[in-house]
């Protein structure tokens, strides 16, 4: 499998429903990848968190990310989908990442399932229902709730509320 996805797509909600599908099919492979079990469980055992201690998984997952992940849009008018393996190769070599929301999105969700936790990619679109989605992030299931863990936007700020959402199970 290439680290970097770069594959044409539809515009609109159609490109979007396909680059979500795309994100979920590198999540899942890459749950039969050794580096990135091992770097999963790296990250869970590193901040003392043992057993199935769902909230411990999802903080220290966050952390990780926030540490190792820098956002960095892709290039102008194309849509770039990195893989785990590559996206944690990188963060081995340099310490960090660069990657859009939909880079973020797949390692989070990949590290989350790889140590046992349910995710979701939530997409969202603002301004008008006319135009399509901009944002995505995944949420992990923790105690039967689900937990947003978009580390690409500020903490500091809200975001502006979306006008529309659109889920996919991982």
């Amino acid at each position: 499998m290439p680290s970097i996805l770069l594959q044409s797509i539809f515009g609109g909600d159609m490109g979007s429903m396909q680059t979500l599908q795309r994100m979920r099919r590198l999540v899942n492979a890459s749950l039969a990848d050794p580096l990135v079990i091992e770097q999963a469980r790296s990250v869970i055992e590193n901040a003392g968190v043992l057993g199935r201690d769902e909230v411990g998984k999802y903080f220290a997952i966050r952390a990780w990310m926030d540490e190792h992940l820098a956002f960095l849009p892709d290039p102008l008018g194309v849509e770039l989908l990195s893989t785990p393996r590559y996206m944690i190769t990188k963060i081995r070599q340099a310490e960090f990442v660069s990657g859009d929301c939909d880079d973020a999105a797949i390692l989070g969700a990949a590290l989350g399932k790889a140590v046992g936790l349910r995710a979701k990619f939530r997409a969202l679109g603002f301004v008008t229902r006319a135009r399509p989605f901009q944002h995505v992030y995944t949420l992990l299931l923790i105690r039967g709730q689900w937990m947003n863990l978009d580390t690409t936007r500020s903490p500091q700020r809200d975001p502006p509320s979306p006008v529309r959402t659109y889920e996919l199970g991982v």
